[in-house]
């Protein structure tokens, strides 16, 4: 998932992309998913892709939930299922065009820029780990936190869960997955709900 910051998918400090076509003339595109708005998501994916020589012949946005739980509360399922039900019809815009091979900027919610940067500032200071804690005494020691860090940025030892980076994407996939909603945010995430797609199965074994 993009956001309006550049620290996801393909902006992470860490991850280099290698990209090669056997085509001449390829049709890229870039999709974005967003809660709030997508900021800048597809110009960066676009600039991203430019700089290697692949620039975009599209670009799209997709609103779906939000799971950045600080800023949002995931309780009202029925709002989530509708946010999900247009997302789909937009998904299948999207594939229309691109079956299409469709050129333009065809994104929504955009940022300007100036905003954008300010907002990137924001989100440095936001995604610092010791912002992160987990209750013992709810913690099973399942161990799901660590397997899906997409930063690997988490070690369980028994019920005890520790962040071993100071800084990771904060993409809440810990918040979010714990069965027990041990792990919180500033200890303040807990009445907040949790968010996974209804079309991801998570497994409780690792």
């Amino acid at each position: 998932r993009s956001t309006l910051f550049p620290y996801t998918t393909l902006f992470r400090s860490n991850q280099r992309l290698e990209i090669r076509s056997a085509d001449p003339d390829p049709y890229v595109y870039c999709i974005a998913t967003y809660g709030h708005s997508s900021g800048c998501a597809s110009l960066y994916e676009d600039l991203y892709l430019s700089d290697r020589g692949f620039p975009a012949a599209a670009r799209f946005t997709v609103r779906m939930p939000g799971n950045f739980l600080p800023d949002h509360d995931v309780n009202d399922k029925a709002g989530i299922a509708r946010i999900n039900d247009a997302a789909d019809k937009v998904i299948d815009g999207i594939i229309e065009r691109i079956s299409s091979r469709a050129h333009g900027d065809f994104s929504n919610s955009r940022m300007p820029m100036f905003l954008a940067k300010r907002a990137h500032k924001q989100y440095d200071k936001a995604r610092t780990t010791d912002h992160l804690s987990s209750d013992e005494g709810k913690c099973i020691g399942c161990r799901r936190c660590e397997k899906f860090c997409p930063e690997q940025a988490i070690k369980v030892d028994g019920k005890t869960v520790t962040w071993t980076k100071d800084r990771c994407v904060m993409c809440f996939g810990c918040v979010n997955r714990c069965p027990t909603n041990a792990i919180q945010y500033d200890g303040e995430t807990g009445s907040r709900g949790q968010y996974v797609h209804p079309g991801v199965k998570l497994s409780m074994s690792v």
